[in-house]
């Protein structure tokens, strides 16, 4: 029979072990945003997503023309090409309004790509969520989605979507 100290112990050392590993069970971003990349975000964030879910070879595709992104006159229009299906499985685009995307509430099994709307009406920065996960490339290992991990997106606290399109999975007739 063990003492109350030993039963304390035990106890304090499984609430740090869980603590832990929650904190080091989240993947490191595949696709990290670099200083010489410009606004990747939105391709890099997606590409890591869909590593993160064993599309390997679509991540590829998605990461690979983040350059052809700068230039293209609307992102999101690239990023839809790009995850249509090859073969007989694709992506389906799902678009939501301006606006009515909420992330906390319309968590799904299928990445949603996401132009964020910022506190101070910035929408510079762009993240993929995926179930209860954050994926943002400016990070460096995947985020549980919180309220307090959307301010961290946004650095001047999180507003709403601005823009959000989701890939849901679907077969080529």
């Amino acid at each position: 029979m063990r003492d109350n100290d030993t039963c304390k112990q035990i106890e304090n050392f499984r609430k740090q072990r869980e603590s832990v590993g929650v904190l080091l069970a989240l993947p490191r971003i595949k696709y990290r945003q670099m200083e010489d990349d410009g606004d990747t975000c939105l391709f890099n964030s997606m590409a890591s997503c869909l590593f993160y879910m064993k599309r390997e070879n679509k991540a590829k595709k998605i990461y690979d023309n983040r350059k052809q992104s700068l230039t293209a006159r609307n992102r999101f229009e690239l990023l839809i090409r790009l995850m249509a299906g090859e073969g007989r499985l694709n992506s389906v685009p799902y678009m939501f309004k301006k606006g009515k995307y909420n992330p906390m509430t319309m968590m799904s099994r299928h990445p949603t790509a996401c132009q964020l709307l910022a506190n101070d009406g910035g929408i510079e920065h762009a993240v993929t969520f995926y179930r209860n996960l954050i994926f943002d490339s400016s990070e460096e290992r995947v985020m549980y989605l919180t309220e307090e991990n959307l301010k961290k997106c946004t650095g001047s606290g999180f507003a709403g979507s601005y823009m959000a399109i989701r890939f849901q999975h679907g077969k080529v007739r």
